[in-house]
């Protein structure tokens, strides 16, 4: 019954999505920069966007799309909320702090996901045991490698610590 209820409403166009339902979200971002704000246009497109966007869990398709919004666009803020979401599920397991600095650089700052970030780099240095020295921690702290002036504070702290516990 099922079954010929599907090919009764694919005959007649029942139940069928727009146009816009094809569109990938690169285009839909197109779309939204050529629509004008408040039309009619506009608001299927962030419809769509939205529904588009909760689909997507690949932070790295993630990030590619935020870098192509406007900055304070609602495009951003739909991308932002969705990254959020997927960091909450992936970020505990990441201790590449390579990986991480991809992802702050990523977001805006005072976004909720570059908060999640920062949350997590910080957990990532404060783990640091003075037995298990990270070769990437001995990089930052002899220069080779840098890390935004925002975490200067976490790191020098944990160098203190250390260095308290090793030769003190």
């Amino acid at each position: 019954m099922n079954e010929f209820k599907e090919k009764l409403e694919k005959f007649l166009g029942k139940n069928q999505k727009s146009n816009l339902a094809k569109i990938n979200p690169d285009r839909l971002m197109k779309l939204w920069k050529n629509t004008s704000s408040g039309s009619k246009s506009r608001k299927m497109i962030k419809g769509r966007m939205a529904e588009v966007y909760s689909e997507i869990s690949d932070p790295d398709r993630l990030m590619k799309l935020w870098k192509n919004t406007s900055s304070g666009s609602k495009p951003e803020e739909m991308i932002e909320g969705r990254m959020a979401e997927v960091y909450s599920e992936i970020l505990p397991e990441i201790s590449d702090p390579k990986r991480l600095m991809e992802f702050w650089e990523n977001t805006s700052s005072g976004s909720k996901p570059r908060e999640m970030v920062e949350g997590r780099i910080i957990e990532l240095v404060s783990s640091i045991k003075p037995e298990e020295i990270p070769d990437w921690f001995s990089k930052i702290i002899s220069k080779e490698k840098s890390f935004p002036d925002s975490f200067r504070g976490t790191i020098k702290k944990k160098a203190e610590e250390i260095y308290d516990k090793l030769y003190s």
